[in-house]
């Protein structure tokens, strides 16, 4: 991949001092997070997940008020706009991709793995979702159009309502694919709105064995991205489905597009791609499968 100019270590996030970890603690809030869709028109159409299950991750904590605590150890304040996962338009995810530096350049060499190792019951091979525009379609404004569900979440003092569409077939999706995988959801949304989405999803905790949040995420150039290999999952056996191709940028090869889903009740997508998946668990590699199936690095050479 090419390297943006002036970019190899300003995306790097650096260690957590001790100062900055007591600054957080007492609540000190740095500066606000910059919503990935801001210069490109975003709006609080999409939303992801949020919580994980409670192992001690290095990229971010909870903290006060609902916001989170990054990896420099700055309290990020939560608005409307930054919440949710964000929609961006006139952006070419594959461009971005072609041009993405090296990992090597932007995380530290050393990193903690985000998940537990997988437990003896759990299937070996695991399936990544995004939330918003992947599974669901999530706004702040009541839709003229039926809703699946409504939860109020609360930030900076103020609660507001969210109102959440599920995708078409989403439910039978689920059923199909947690018998077969370890299912994780990664999300770019806030911890705050994600989570309790995915708590009405999935009350009894039986479908999403781990929930990864924006905290989690590599942010390059104010896009955040999904780095598979802080999973500590062997990468022949990780797929993952998301609606912005531009979040599996670093392992293209284990990711799958999906349209990105905001309405339309004939959609079909995820359970055209069942079969696919099926046929995932009794690969070897998924990489080459997919590959093959989907050809993203034609798409990324022929990009401008």
């Amino acid at each position: 991949m090419q390297t943006r100019r002036n970019r190899s270590r300003e995306c790097c996030s650096p260690k957590v001092s001790g100062a900055q970890r007591k600054a957080s603690e007492n609540g000190q809030v740095a500066d606000l997070i910059k919503s990935s869709g801001r210069k490109n028109n975003e709006s609080s159409c999409a939303f992801e997940d949020k919580d994980a299950e409670q192992w001690p991750l290095n990229l971010g904590t909870e903290a006060v008020d609902g916001g989170s605590i990054d990896i420099e150890g700055n309290q990020q304040t939560v608005t409307p706009a930054t919440m949710f996962s964000p929609c961006l338009y006139d952006f070419d995810a594959y461009s971005f991709i072609k041009t993405l530096p090296e990992l090597s350049e932007v995380v530290p060499t050393f990193r903690q793995m985000l998940l537990p190792r997988q437990t003896r019951g759990c299937p070996p091979t695991t399936l990544v979702l995004g939330l918003d525009g992947t599974l669901v379609h999530s706004t702040l404004v009541k839709p003229k159009e039926d809703h699946d569900l409504t939860f109020t979440v609360s930030f900076n003092s103020v609660k507001e309502d969210v109102y959440v569409r599920y995708r078409p077939h989403l439910k039978e999706f689920l059923d199909e694919v947690s018998g077969i995988f370890e299912i994780i959801v990664f999300t770019a949304g806030q911890r705050i709105y994600a989570d309790k989405l995915l708590n009405k999803l999935d009350p009894s905790r039986k479908i999403f064995r781990h929930r990864l949040f924006r905290e989690s995420c590599v942010n390059v150039d104010e896009k955040y991205v999904k780095d598979l290999s802080i999973l500590g999952r062997d990468l022949a056996r990780v797929t993952m489905i998301d609606s912005s191709p531009h979040s599996f940028g670093f392992q293209v090869e284990n990711g799958i597009p999906i349209e990105t889903w905001f309405a339309d009740p004939s959609d079909n997508k995820l359970l055209s791609l069942i079969p696919f998946l099926e046929s995932l668990v009794e690969v070897d590699d998924v990489r080459t499968e997919i590959k093959n199936r989907f050809n993203l690095q034609e798409k990324i050479a022929d990009a401008y």
